[in-house]
């Protein structure tokens, strides 16, 4: 099995929020969408987008697209189409309003080790933003106002989130637990392809 190791950088925060995976290249961009959402703790529930150079992939929506913005499908396109050298730098796009950037780096690795499951979570750092915080000037209010009791905004950024946070807390054991639970579902959607071999004697 041929891996790589992705870099997951969310832009524009601070403290820094940056996930390792090690994951197959022959994931679709489809399966990476999953695999970012599992290891940054995003809860899947809004618009997604992946950018190469000037190519956009996700979710093409009827109506949507126009002449200067065509959406490709991530499901059809597998990581390693898109590494022609070692090295790849995508660009993904979660929640069109919070407009959450991320920076993917990744690189080749040598052969996965065998009976190792993959996609596997290296390393963690920073928690992420709530979801529907408000973007960047959003999640720095929401910091401000979380952090400080004396703050005007206290109560009601507390009660809406729903008790505290730590934004240098990944909590690294339940974001591999999610990255694992993604490993088993893509084990048993490749064990389950047919293995193209005629059955007749």
């Amino acid at each position: 099995m041929e891996i790589a190791r992705a870099t997951i950088t969310l832009l524009d925060v601070a403290p820094r929020v940056r996930r390792i995976v090690d994951l197959p290249i022959a994931v679709t961009l489809a399966d990476l969408h999953a695999i970012i959402q599992a290891a940054m703790a995003w809860t899947n529930s809004h618009m997604h987008e992946f950018r190469v150079g000037k190519t956009i992939y996700g979710t093409p929506v009827a109506g949507f697209d126009d002449a200067d913005r065509r959406v490709l499908p991530a499901a059809k396109i597998q990581l390693r189409d898109l590494m022609t050298s070692a090295k790849l730098r995508l660009h993904y796009i979660y929640d069109f309003g919070d407009d959450w950037q991320h920076q993917i780096d990744i690189k080749r690795l040598p052969d996965a080790a065998d009976g190792e499951p993959y996609p596997r979570l290296i390393e963690a750092e920073g928690r992420c933003p709530p979801e529907d915080v408000g973007g960047f000037p959003g999640y720095k209010h929401f910091l401000e106002a979380m952090n400080d009791p004396q703050h005007p905004d206290h109560a009601d950024i507390r009660d809406w989130h729903a008790g505290p946070f730590d934004p240098t807390d990944p909590d690294q054991p339940a974001l591999a637990k999610n990255v694992a639970k993604i490993a088993a579902r893509l084990g048993r959607k490749k064990a389950a392809k047919p293995s193209g071999r005629s059955t007749r004697s």
